[in-house]
Order: structure tokens, then sequence, then C-alpha cells
């Protein structure tokens, strides 16, 4: 694995993860549809960027995340406390 890559990864991810926080803490106050938008972008940059390392099983947890938090928008479900805490596990 290149390490200056997985050096640019990890401090990509750092500002990615700081907004999972910032958005998970905030997400069952936020609008659904601006809620899940938000949230959705930063389990894709994740999901895609764990796969470009080579991180494979971040990027499998990612996509099952991801899949997860699509499921909920579409079945119209609000961003309670459950999905926060799922959100922060």
């Amino acid at each position: 694995m290149d390490q200056d890559l997985l050096d640019a990864f990890f401090e990509d991810m750092r500002d990615v993860l700081e907004e999972w926080v910032r958005l998970s803490l905030r997400f069952s106050v936020l609008d659904d549809s601006t809620a899940y938008v938000a949230i959705l972008r930063c389990a894709h940059n994740l999901k895609g960027s764990a796969g470009l390392v080579g991180l494979t099983a971040l990027h499998g947890t990612m996509h099952a995340i991801e899949d997860y938090l699509v499921r909920l928008r579409d079945q119209g479900r609000a961003p309670d406390n459950e999905v926060v805490a799922a959100l922060l596990e």
C-alpha cells in the first residue's frame, strides 16, 4: 500500500469523521431530507476512499451503513435516537 496515499486518506478522513460526528449529534433535529443527504455524503466518501486505499473491511462496513441509511430514508423513517446511536457506534 502506498504510504503517501494512505497518509492522504487518513488526513481527509479525519475531516469526514468530524463532520460525521457533528451531523450524527444533530441528526434527530435536522429536517429528514437534509439529515440523510448530509450523512449519506459522508458515508459515501468514507466508503469510496477506503476502497481506493485497499481497506476492504472498512469499505464493506461503510457500504452496509450506506445501504442502511438509504433504506431508512426510503422508508420515510425520521432520524431518531436509535439511528443516532447506530451512527455514533
